[in-house]
């Protein structure tokens, strides 16, 4: 049983009619606070090994004083008839007609009753505190943390109105202090940011409860793209990490994290106690954000072996890079978070598609690539031609100390473009933040701070180089891979030619006191035919 209406002003119950049990959760935290037993005959119940309720043993007044001894009077319920005898985390209810009240000064004991009509409990109850009114769920127990690891609270990383990723309040089992092997309680906080790895994501979190590898995309209609019906040969795959309430959503290419989902888990919806919960609400929401500037999508769940879905549609609310999914009560079911250059629907959009070739340029996409080159004259470039890869061994760059890394060309000939394929390895212009960094800049956010320069020094990508960290469409700091816009003029190289690749930081000779870490590529070339 719930609340509809409003879940979270109304416990959720558990009926167990068979047993005569009930089981009451408290609403937001959704943890078990009281277990009720409320017909005494179906049950069998012990304390300290001594039975005081079977159907050999009725639980009078008498039983209760010689199994759990002396507690302080007890209290009349006059509308039940009910007088109520506390201990400490228990709640015995016992039907006394309201003519004993007066003289029930001394406890239940001090009643005289004739022979064999002596009270026979009628309602126990169990709950953590001293008073059953007031009874809230404990923290979680150790003894229930079976390896996993829960979500205090999560909070969505913010700069400059960009969502970054999520830092994560934890808490999880853990050795105590000392040499005595005691669990203990341990508390920690871990980021999780877009363009993660999923060895960083694993590192961050520990192993999901769930792989789960996308066959089909529902949203995909609504993409703008024209290759929305194309077939993905490879499929997008999510971390499910249930006792977190939190799906990460990986890309099938570059395995790196390109999408967040946070689950409310509210009873009324079609994923109910599948996840842990966090408290969201839509009108608090559009208080904060704004209203969505376009009509919900109509999400209708269901799966291969549950075809129907008594819980009815849920709305989809696109807005500021978030996809608030909402109940017909007004509450969150889910929060999804995408990266700003994620289109709806996970289909990649043509580079090509917003026409970014000024002076009558034809737009082409870049082999293997999210980039593209504009084509001047007819014949500039050889149609399908492939990337050149201009080195043997590793190359590997720094943060600081001029640790740049270097490579030659191959050959005589004209540059249009280059591309940096990840490794290994990481950069940071904050050593407190080891052993995390990104793969091109400090954070791991959409900057980048990797330039190419010719061995005198001469910035040559990107062309629009001014000194500092950097936008680069379609990449961020933890990209698989870089592919530098291409040069208004190709560059002319020799082969043997020296280039070299620097982290911004270490070629101004800025602040890179606390700047660490190295990352390894591959260097690739597109030349002009």
């Amino acid at each position: 049983m719930y609340s509809e209406a409003n879940p979270l002003a109304m416990d959720l119950v558990l009926n167990f009619p068979n047993d005569g049990i009930r089981l009451v959760f408290d609403p937001v935290t959704q943890r078990l606070k009281i277990i009720e037993v409320y017909s005494m005959n179906k049950v069998k119940l012990k304390y300290c090994g001594v039975h005081f309720n079977s159907p050999q043993v009725q639980p009078t007044i008498e039983q209760i004083d010689m199994s759990f001894g002396a507690t302080h009077p007890g209290v009349y319920d006059p509308t039940h008839q009910l007088f109520i005898l506390n201990f400490r985390g228990l709640s015995f209810s016992f039907p006394i007609d309201s003519k004993f009240e007066p003289y029930y000064t001394h406890g239940l004991g001090s009643l005289k009753f004739s022979s064999g009509s002596s009270p026979v409990v009628s309602h126990m109850s169990i709950y953590h505190g001293n008073n059953l009114t007031d009874a809230k769920a404990p923290p979680l127990p150790l003894q229930c943390f079976h390896g996993n690891c829960f979500a205090e609270s999560v909070e969505i990383i913010n700069q400059d109105g960009n969502v970054l990723g999520l830092k994560c309040f934890l808490v999880a089992e853990g050795p105590g202090p000392g040499k005595i092997l005691e669990l203990r309680r341990r508390t920690f906080e871990r980021n999780v940011m877009f363009g993660d790895s999923c060895q960083d994501v694993l590192s961050s979190l520990g192993s999901p409860c769930k792989v789960f590898y996308k066959a089909e995309d529902k949203m995909r209609i609504h993409s703008p793209s024209p290759h929305k019906l194309a077939q993905s040969k490879s499929s997008d795959y999510f971390f499910n990490y249930f006792t977190l309430g939190i799906d990460i959503l990986f890309d099938a290419y570059s395995h790196l994290v390109k999408k967040f989902i946070l689950h409310t888990n509210f009873p009324g919806h079609y994923n109910f106690n599948m996840y842990q919960r966090c408290e969201f609400k839509w009108d608090s929401v559009q208080d904060y954000l704004g209203k969505p500037v376009e009509a919900p999508v109509v999400l209708n769940r269901s799966s291969s072996t549950n075809t129907t879905n008594p819980f009815g549609s849920t709305f989809c609310y696109n807005l500021q890079h978030m996809i608030f999914e909402v109940m017909a009560n007004n509450h969150l079911a889910s929060v999804t978070l995408k990266l700003e250059s994620e289109v709806e629907g996970n289909c990649q959009q043509s580079p090509c598609e917003n026409k970014p070739c000024k002076q009558g340029g034809t737009c082409n996409p870049l082999y293997g690539s999210n980039g593209f080159y504009c084509e001047r004259s007819p014949g500039s470039i050889v149609q399908g031609a492939s990337w050149s890869k201009l080195n043997t061994d590793e190359v590997c760059f720094g943060a600081k100390n001029n640790t740049y890394g270097n490579f030659t060309m191959t050959s005589l000939g004209a540059i249009l473009t280059m591309k940096l394929q990840y490794i290994s390895g990481f950069v940071t212009c904050n050593n407190r933040t080891l052993p995390y960094g990104s793969h091109w800049a400090c954070g791991k956010g959409s900057s980048i701070a990797t330039i190419l320069t010719s061995a005198a020094k001469k910035v040559v990508f990107p062309e629009d180089y001014k000194e500092k960290a950097y936008s680069l469409a379609g990449y961020h700091a933890n990209s698989s891979e870089l592919v530098f816009p291409p040069l208004s003029l190709p560059l002319k190289v020799t082969n043997g030619e020296e280039y070299q690749i620097w982290y911004n930081e270490d070629f101004v000779d800025g602040e890179e006191f606390n700047n660490d870490g190295q990352t390894c590529v591959n260097v690739y070339a597109l030349y002009v035919s």
